[in-house]
């Protein structure tokens, strides 16, 4: 059924870019994905919290399939395994990256695709890394919500053709690229975002060669679920930062260099970019006093030091200085992540490119 799944949300291009004479179709859709095309948009089980059944988004723009909840299974129990052992692995691979204190795990975009979401505790942190196969799209939540640790599951619903997890404390749904709950109890709760860092299983080894790695033999990429638009390539990865009235985007493209570094201002705020076409790396911090007005530039010195400022200060890829004498420090993170740019477009249709 997961098989079935993926064909029919291939096939279904993002709800904002539907013509009034494919609502037929999409009905036609609908009534196959759940089998009853007079099924309402509902969460599983009662949900009597303060969100009664309102939603935070447009109710008939979600596809809806009942009877999906934890269809697709979730990875609750991750177990790892050192990245010195990982073996099967393909240099280019896509991986996300997560750093908690000295404890570093990678999570490749193999088992993501097809679990979609890893609950997670690392260094005494509740987290879930959730995964978008359709949208590429890849986020770090805190299980933490209003004082309580819940977990998160596959709807099985979609949003703009993005994955809506439900938290199992609850049932209240999220969307994933709106970074908000969208329906239940949580309605228009923003859960803290824990920084997440892409990039390729070369780099990541290269740069933590101590971290662990998810481990399982589902290594399967459905690089053929991905929608296509003919606008800047549909396919194409970019960052993304998203604001209150504008979003910023970032390409890979501009940064031909191994690794780049720049200052920005946007947003009412200096930030600080960190980018590699060749390594898949962007990253991006917001700077604040008295960071805001050092001078950073590339750093050789090792591979755990990839940028460095004018005080002596190197940093790893995560913002941390790990040498000089503001170690310890950590800059803080943009909140931004990669996703394909049709999805950028139909959730934040208000955005705007930063060039180097």
């Amino acid at each position: 059924m997961h098989r079935k799944y993926i064909i029919l949300t291939r096939k279904t291009k993002p709800i904002a870019s539907l013509r009034k004479n494919h609502w037929f179709v999409f009905f036609m859709i609908l009534s196959v994905i759940s089998c009853n095309e007079d099924d309402p948009v509902t969460t599983p089980g009662n949900n009597d919290g303060s969100g009664g059944g309102a939603w935070a988004l447009p109710r008939e723009a979600v596809i809806n399939d009942t009877s999906a909840f934890d269809r697709i299974p979730s990875i609750d129990s991750p177990r790892f395994k050192p990245a010195k052992e990982v073996q099967g692995l393909l240099d280019d691979s896509k991986v996300l990256i997560y750093k908690k204190g000295l404890t570093v795990k990678i999570y490749p975009h193999g088992p993501l695709s097809s679990h979609e979401i890893v609950n997670d505790e690392t260094a005494g942190t509740s987290h879930a890394v959730t995964f978008c196969p359709i949208t590429a799209s890849g986020v770090n939540w805190n299980r933490k919500i209003d004082g309580s640790v819940t977990t998160f599951g596959v709807s099985g619903m979609l949003y703009l053709s993005n994955l809506m997890p439900y938290d199992r404390e609850t049932r209240s749904i999220w969307s994933q690229m709106l970074l908000m709950g969208v329906h239940g109890k949580h309605i228009r709760k923003k859960p803290e975002m824990l920084p997440l860092l892409e990039t390729t299983w070369e780099t990541a080894r290269e740069m933590f060669p101590n971290s662990m790695v998810l481990k399982t033999s589902d290594t399967t990429i459905c690089e053929e679920c991905q929608p296509k638009d003919g606008n800047l390539s549909g396919g194409e990865r970019i960052y993304g930062i998203p604001g209150l009235k504008q979003t910023y985007l970032i390409r890979y493209e501009p940064f031909t260099e191994s690794l780049s570094v720049f200052k920005k201002h946007f947003n009412n705020r200096t930030h600080l970019i960190i980018g590699s076409k060749q390594k898949h790396l962007l990253t991006a911090f917001t700077l604040e006093a008295p960071f805001e007005e050092y001078q950073f530039e590339t750093s050789d010195e090792g591979t755990n030091s990839i940028f460095k400022d004018n005080h002596g200060n190197h940093y790893n890829a995560f913002g941390e200085i790990i040498s000089g004498p503001d170690k310890g420090k950590v800059l803080n993170s943009a909140q931004g992540f990669t996703a394909k740019y049709f999805a950028w477009k139909d959730f934040y249709p208000e955005h705007v490119f930063v060039a180097p």
